[in-house]
Order: C-alpha cells, then sequence, then structure tokens
C-alpha cells in the first residue's frame, strides 16, 4: 500500500471517530503526498483518483462542521484540474480516457453538492451545462477514439468552461 493510502486510511478513521481537527490534517498530508509523487508520474491514474478522493474528502469534512464555502473550494479545485488536464494533448489515449472518468467523478460530486447547498446565479448555469454534459455522454461500455474525441469537443465548446476564479461557487 503507498504511503498516501496509509495517510487516508488514518484521514477516514479520524473522520469516523469526528475528530475533525485531525481528519483535515491527515488529508492534507495525503494530499500533499500524492501532489509530490504525481509531479513524477502525472499519467498515473491512481495518483489522480486518490487526489480527487481526499479532495473529496476534505468537502465532506468541512459539510460536517457547516464550512459550506471552504467545502465548495475542495469540490470545485478537482473539477477545475481535471478540466485543464483534458485540455492538455500530450497525453496518451489511455490518460485522455481515464481524464473522462475522473470528469464524470468529480462533475457527478460537484453536481451533488450544489443540490445539497444553493448556488448563486452564475454557477447555475454552469451546473446545468456540467448536468447536460453527464446526459449527453453516459458512462460508454468501449471507448472509441470517436466516443473520445466527440466528448473532449463537447466538453470544450463553451468558452465558460475555462478556469475562472469569479465563476465558481460563492
Amino acid at each position: 500500500m503507498a504511503r498516501w493510502q496509509e495517510i487516508t486510511l488514518q484521514g477516514n478513521e479520524h473522520y469516523r471517530l469526528r475528530d475533525w481537527g485531525s481528519a483535515e490534517g491527515t488529508y492534507l498530508e495525503a494530499v500533499k503526498a500524492i501532489e509530490a509523487e504525481w509531479f513524477v508520474k502525472l499519467e498515473d491514474i491512481s495518483l489522480l483518483m486518490g487526489w480527487i478522493a481526499n479532495m473529496h474528502n476534505l468537502g465532506c469534512l468541512y459539510e460536517q462542521t457547516k464550512k459550506i464555502q471552504q467545502a465548495s473550494h475542495y469540490y470545485m479545485m478537482p473539477y477545475r484540474r481535471v478540466l485543464l488536464l483534458m485540455k492538455e494533448n500530450c497525453f496518451s489515449v489511455e490518460f485522455q480516457h481515464s481524464l473522462l472518468y475522473a470528469m464524470r467523478t468529480v462533475a457527478k460530486a460537484l453536481l451533488n453538492f450544489s443540490q445539497r447547498y444553493p448556488v448563486c446565479k452564475c454557477c447555475e448555469g454552469k451546473m446545468l451545462e456540467i448536468r447536460d454534459w453527464l446526459k449527453q455522454y453516459p458512462q460508454p461500455q468501449i471507448m472509441s477514439a470517436y466516443n473520445l474525441s466527440m466528448e473532449r469537443s463537447e466538453l470544450f465548446s463553451d468558452q465558460g468552461l475555462s478556469y475562472d476564479r469569479k465563476r465558481s461557487l460563492h
């Protein structure tokens, strides 16, 4: 088991015991460990998904402690990171396929969060775009090059999907 996985499990135990401060510190430590390793192994999907999981763990933790604005940050950041990675054309086809899976994961978490807590008007449109994208492109059984190019082009067709701090959940 990788070091970051052990740290994550420790964080999960702290979370289960409702030791919020220790859980937060442990999840943040796991994120740092993943990022250090990920810097050298950018196409390692287990690191990407581990990073996403720990960011979502932090989002859940902040929801539990009623720090909703802080929670929104930990749901938005994985969405933004995956979106930026998907815009790069330097990755293998296999990793691009994995990025689509990661996008579905972060998009669903973000949509679920936006259903639990009201979002501002400028973010409502973004949530509708994400929901429409998920409906239009359900998880295919087999990912062909055509499906991959269609999903990527649809996701990036709107200029509003670029990273913009002003359009984050408020």
